[in-house]
């Protein structure tokens, strides 16, 4: 069983290269997250966030990644500004108020996730205002998709809803 999208697997573990290799090292010897980024991961994504949990709220892997696994604990992490540029996980969407631009090299940022963020300044001008306009769209089709499943006694978000 996949619970992962299938386009998710080049951009988080790459299939080339060292970075690669290493991951599927990792994954074969038993690093939950790296058998969870790892090329072709066809397991139960479920089983392993358990294993981590049992093990505590953050699980640290050998692969330099962390793990946060309550959703209290990423809350904290998102509206943390060592760890994200995200002005508010709880700023309502219909507000249209503009992104916050992603800080400065001078503001002394904890994360090391430099280039993302510089992409995601490159590209967040240009995102923004697209999706802005296509917001009622967007609404329309998720209320859709919601509407479909008003009946259900339970739901996967991610097979019946964000995932096509």
């Amino acid at each position: 069983m996949n619970n992962r999208p299938n386009d998710v697997e080049s951009s988080c573990a790459g299939t080339l290269g060292l970075h690669s290799m290493r991951t599927r090292f990792l994954a074969r010897t038993g690093d939950p997250v790296a058998k969870l980024i790892a090329p072709g991961f066809r397991g139960d994504a479920y089983a392993l966030y358990e294993q981590m949990r049992a093990q505590g709220p953050v699980h640290r892997s050998r692969t330099g990644l962390f793990a946060v696994l309550s959703y209290d604990g990423c809350h904290q992490v998102l509206e943390d500004r060592c760890f994200s540029t995200c002005a508010s996980l709880t700023r309502p969407a219909d507000t249209g108020a503009p992104a916050r631009s992603a800080p400065t090299r001078t503001e002394g940022r904890c994360s090391s996730a430099d280039r993302s963020d510089e992409a995601y300044a490159i590209a967040g001008p240009l995102l923004h205002p697209a999706l802005h306009r296509s917001a009622t769209r967007i609404d329309t089709a998720a209320h859709d998709l919601l509407r479909q499943h008003a009946d259900a006694d339970f739901i996967d978000l991610v097979a019946d809803f964000a995932h096509p």
